[in-house]
């Protein structure tokens, strides 16, 4: 049981240290799509070259917004998955 419980809490760790890299993750691709709303929002689209350029932003913004949302994901994975294991240890 000992020598479980000390794994868990050194892997534990490494899980929040994950976990807090994908929270950073998760913020700069908000703060990214933000910053793009705000740029469409802000600037006048009626050039042709501008149309274009508003067609790849919004692409842009859009993979960012979906980035966002697998990061949070992946962080919810990789919490259950640890909490998985736990039980299965008996630690949890």
């Amino acid at each position: 049981m000992s020598f479980n419980f000390d794994l868990y809490s050194a892997n534990s760790g490494y899980v929040a240290a994950a976990a807090d890299h994908l929270d950073v993750a998760y913020g700069e691709a908000g703060l990214a799509a933000h910053g793009l709303d705000t740029l469409f929002d802000d600037t006048r689209w009626d050039a042709p070259s501008f149309l274009a350029a508003a067609d790849l932003i919004a692409e842009f913004r859009s993979q960012v917004v979906h980035l966002s949302a697998l990061v949070g994901d992946a962080k919810g994975a990789l919490w259950a998955e640890f909490d998985r294991v736990a039980m299965a240890w008996g630690v949890a």
